[in-house]
């Protein structure tokens, strides 16, 4: 990713104005509210591999990410509420400390809907371009201590990319995710691409998205 230039914050906007801006494009803030579960399914495709992913979460705080190769199970990531576990390759671990902090986090619906109850700190640190167009870049630590950089198109008020950065064996990694193709779900705006870049690059292709339908409990239990 090149670098780009940070112009200064446009007098008047705050980060706050910016997701309300945010939420209002994508379809108000009644429709989010009224969601009480949500599932994606997506495909993914890394070359010569192919993964599905599927996300389920159900409000307040019941949340499962499984990624799917061939129709088996290759990782999974469970929180219930109270407990939560990973899967890889069969090994399962159950999620302690700042880990389950975060995942609980995570789990949240739409949680931009309610930063401010979640203890989440924003500041908004400037506009940058992306992909030659203006966005709002807004920094989001969570109560867990983490942080990653949302962006906000200018033109259009939708997310358009998110940047995190992580250590790992290998040292720091940055992680971008760009949102695009949104399409309206059940009144609401969902981006159907997302192309990432980081350790690996990838495309996630969303087949589908299922609003306020049935999920099977027995997805969350531990």
């Amino acid at each position: 990713e090149p670098v780009e230039e940070t112009k200064a914050n446009p007098e008047g906007v705050t980060a706050k104005k910016v997701i309300e801006d945010y939420i209002e494009a994508a379809g108000g803030r009644d429709k989010f509210s009224k969601v009480e579960s949500f599932k994606r399914i997506a495909s993914v495709n890394m070359g010569a591999r192919s993964l599905t992913v599927k996300e389920y979460k159900i409000k307040p705080d019941k949340f499962a990410n499984i990624t799917e190769m061939n129709g088996q199970v290759a990782q999974k990531q469970v929180y219930n509420g109270e407990k939560a576990i990973a899967v890889s390759m069969g090994q399962e671990q159950e999620i302690k400390g700042e880990q389950l902090k975060n995942l609980k986090y995570q789990a949240k619906l739409f949680k931009f809907l309610n930063y401010d109850e979640l203890d989440v700190d924003l500041e908004l640190q400037g506009v940058e371009k992306v992909d030659g167009e203006d966005a709002y870049k807004i920094k989001v630590t969570n109560p867990a201590g983490k942080t990653h950089y949302d962006y906000y198109s200018m033109n259009s008020g939708l997310k358009i990319k998110s940047k995190s950065t992580q250590q790992t064996q290998r040292g720091e990694v940055t992680t971008i995710q760009k949102y695009s193709d949104y399409k309206e779900v059940n009144g609401i705006l969902l981006p159907h691409t997302i192309n990432i870049s980081g350790m690996r690059s990838m495309t996630m292709t969303v087949d589908s998205y299922q609003i306020n339908g049935e999920i099977d409990k027995s997805i969350f239990d531990i």
